[in-house]
């Protein structure tokens, strides 16, 4: 499904240029549950966010579903995330100013689906996820746990193919942690494609498996 060859991102130049991948490579089966794993500033998060079409390689391949990432346009880019990536992050990335209801249908706008569907993908959304009676809330009501299901439930709505999720239980507590980790399983079961972001290992080994990295390389890796 996901195939990364060579990858390489460099920031700067000369003398100030840092190597935040070198040369990764990388293939992701689709239904897995990928969990990357490393210290802060190892380029996790770079490689999370190349598989997203948030950054292009400064060099090398980046083929989805046979489709070559790396040489898509903007507008390109902006309809293959819109149409096969959920991304989940640390701080929600809610939009205050919005309700629940409203930040769950916001993928959808873009994507240009009729208000009546996108209602009830919602409403299915939340439904799932056991926030259906925050819908006209804003996220600033909400705890952390319910604000990562809104998020989560945007995700839902939205039916990408495959989810991303950067640190997505680094703002929570323990035991909302691992209730977030269990949708994450759940998701992956109904056939979502899921790679997690993480430095705790006893949350990466809920995948099925664990890569390592460490000074933008991949170091190891271990079926779950």
């Amino acid at each position: 499904m996901i195939q990364l060859s060579d990858i390489r991102i460099t920031f700067g130049k000369e003398n100030n240029r840092i190597d935040a991948l070198k040369n990764v490579s990388l293939e992701v089966r689709q239904g897995e549950f990928l969990a990357v794993m490393g210290k802060s500033g190892c380029g996790k998060s770079t490689l999370l966010n190349v598989i997203g079409g948030v950054l292009k390689p400064t060099k090398g391949s980046y083929l989805f579903e046979g489709n070559d990432v790396s040489a898509f346009s903007g507008k390109q880019m902006a309809e293959f995330r819109n149409r096969n990536i959920g991304f989940i992050v640390q701080n929600f990335a809610l939009v205050n100013e919005m309700t629940v209801r409203e930040n769950v249908m916001l993928p959808l706008a873009y994507a240009k689906i009729k208000r009546s569907e996108a209602m009830k993908r919602a409403e299915e959304a939340m439904e799932r996820l056991g926030i259906i009676q925050y819908e006209y809330k804003f996220p600033s009501k909400l705890s952390g746990g319910e604000r990562q299901r809104v998020a989560i439930a945007r995700s839902i709505a939205a039916d990408t193919s495959v989810i991303l999720a950067d640190e997505p239980t680094g703002s929570l507590d323990e035991a909302t942690g691992r209730s977030v980790i269990d949708i994450f399983k759940e998701l992956n079961g109904s056939g979502k494609t899921i790679i997690m972001v993480t430095h705790d290992r006893e949350l990466a080994e809920q995948g099925t498996r664990m890569l390592t990295m460490k000074d933008g390389e991949i170091t190891g890796a271990q079926a779950l």
